[in-house]
């Protein structure tokens, strides 16, 4: 059965933090930005900016060379 009002599909995975990180999401959520977003929607918000920063790095890195 499938929910045709789901904006997105995401994948399954487990992955484990070392505690540096987990102090990190922990206390992001104790910030005005993030109060209102739960765990997971904090790891895709750093997933996705550390992807685009690498991204952009990357690009740095070709332009220079």
């Amino acid at each position: 059965m499938s929910n045709k009002n789901q904006k997105h599909t995401f994948k399954r995975l487990s992955v484990n933090l070392p505690p540096e990180l987990d102090r990190a999401v922990l206390d992001l959520r104790k910030t005005e930005e993030y109060c209102r977003c739960s765990y997971v929607e904090i790891i895709r918000v750093l997933m996705a900016e550390g992807a685009k920063a690498l991204a952009d790095h990357h690009q740095d890195s070709d332009a220079k060379a």
